[in-house]
């Protein structure tokens, strides 16, 4: 009885995280989409290839430079009690400062060479040294949304993200229009500021300490920032390289066109992924040193995004071509084989991601490189060979073997490292919604594009089902 009941409640606080970031990260995408669709009818193809290989530099360098304080920090305020979590919150607010401004020396200094470095020549040298500004505010920003996270403070950040994304779009569509490419820098740098300034704008009881009293936080915070950069480092690298072999061998046109079908798969479908994420790490965070709560919290949320994801993937499988056409152009339809392929990896991706915040959530910093430096280069060597095969579609089919890979390595690492064994009901939801999703792909592929809409009558009432947080209740006499 008490393992139903907590079962539960733990779906009502996804559903509520879930509604919550859902509702907001819509109407951020809805913002993206405006901007994306600008640039890809202003600018064009070349105009999307720039941005992509611009914002994917950057977020290297973020990656590493920011040590991805927002996720070392939740994992230590989120772990904290009492005190010790004021203090972890005083230290992760002056590394975000202390960060940001040493990566904007960096950036700016340096500009020359990545321009080089990206795109063959120093022609954007003057791109990179202006949006070093950019490494400044997204560290402060980065602390800020750590802080907000792991105390909990879910609806002032969502409230955050969405005035952000709607300021920024509103200042971005005039620019776009009378700049054209000249635009894509300041568009840039406005949506980095918007993002700090409203970040800044929740009050937060942070308190003033000497620099003797946060050392003992800012090393454990450090150590495993350190970890995740190197791990996260890998994948980001990687994503860089397959972009440059594809600038190369292709042009910048052939790198717009994967970019779209990346934004599609990875940020669009992914937004479910991002909503969860906000409530999840720092409730497993708090109980990941007990292997029962933890094998129940991480079973739980495998088995929640893979019943909400399911129809979602469906519809979307059916809708890919008009999708592609509303967020961007027809000019994009040529990422319609990329998406089919890379879809199909969406369950494993999904239980591969919820295993992963476990090795985070337990602080493990050498599981965590292992893993991500795996993964990253089972990406890169099936994402170069699979392009010389199959184009687009090869590129889908190595982002599928990779969460393939990435689910087989978490798990290996759940379970012999910290005795974590998930249920064989998860394994079988697992694999029953890979078929599923790969078998509407096929339908599609050889009957017709409203195929797959067939087996929503028979996974909707499934689907909710299984996300009534009153199933399993007892009924009252």
């Amino acid at each position: 009885m008490a393992q139903v009941t907590h079962r539960n409640s733990l779906t009502s606080k996804v559903l509520k995280a879930l509604s919550l970031f859902t509702g907001i990260e819509c109407l951020n995408m809805l913002c993206a989409v405006v901007r994306t669709k600008l640039i890809a009818l202003w600018i064009g193809t070349a105009g999307v290839g720039i941005i992509s290989l611009l914002n994917s530099n950057l977020e290297l360098l973020r990656s590493i430079l920011f040590l991805n304080l927002n996720q070392s920090a939740v994992q230590k305020i989120a772990s904290a009690k009492g005190n010790d979590q004021s203090i972890a919150i005083s230290a992760t607010s002056f590394l975000g400062i202390a960060l940001g401004v040493v990566a904007a020396i960096i950036v700016a200094a340096c500009s020359p060479l990545l321009s080089i470095w990206v795109f063959g020549h120093n022609s954007y040298t003057w791109a990179f040294a202006i949006l070093a500004v950019t490494m400044c505010t997204g560290a402060i920003s980065s602390a800020r949304t750590a802080i907000l996270r792991s105390t909990n403070r879910l609806r002032q950040l969502a409230r955050a993200t969405l005035f952000a994304s709607i300021t920024s779009t509103a200042a971005a569509i005039p620019l776009i229009y009378f700049w054209r490419m000249q635009a894509i820098v300041p568009v840039l740098i406005i949506f980095a500021i918007s993002q700090m300034v409203f970040l800044l704008l929740p009050s937060l009881h942070i308190p003033k300490c000497k620099f003797s009293t946060l050392q003992p936080h800012l090393k454990p915070i450090l150590k495993l920032g350190l970890g995740i950069t190197v791990a996260m480092s890998a994948p980001l690298l990687a994503d860089q390289l397959i972009r440059i072999y594809i600038h190369t061998h292709s042009g910048i046109e052939a790198v717009g066109i994967f970019q779209a079908g990346y934004t599609i798969v990875n940020t669009y479908i992914g937004v479910i992924f991002t909503a969860i994420s906000m409530e999840y790490y720092p409730r497993l965070s708090s109980v990941a040193r007990s292997q029962l709560k933890a094998r129940t919290v991480v079973a739980h949320e495998i088995s929640v995004v893979l019943w909400i994801l399911l129809p979602i993937v469906i519809l979307f499988i059916s809708a890919d071509s008009l999708v592609v056409s509303i967020l961007f152009s027809e000019q994009f339809h040529q990422s319609l084989p990329y998406i089919s392929m890379a879809i199909a990896g969406t369950a494993l991706r999904a239980a591969s991601w919820c295993m992963a915040y476990m090795i985070l959530a337990r602080g493990d910093s050498l599981a965590y490189i292992f893993t991500e430096i795996s993964s990253a280069a089972v990406l890169f060597v099936a994402s170069i060979v699979c392009f010389n095969q199959w184009s687009y579609a090869g590129l889908g089919i190595a982002y599928s073997i990779q969460f393939l890979a990435y689910t087989l390595l978490t798990a290996a690492v759940c379970r012999y490292r910290y005795r974590l064994h998930l249920p064989r009901r998860i394994w079988s939801l697992i694999l029953l919604t890979t078929a599923t999703v790969i078998a509407a792909i096929a339908a599609k592929a050889y009957i017709a594009w409203w195929t797959p809409l067939l087996l929503l009558p028979a996974i909707l009432p499934a689907t909710l089902h299984h996300l009534n947080p009153r199933r399993g209740a007892p009924h009252k006499p």
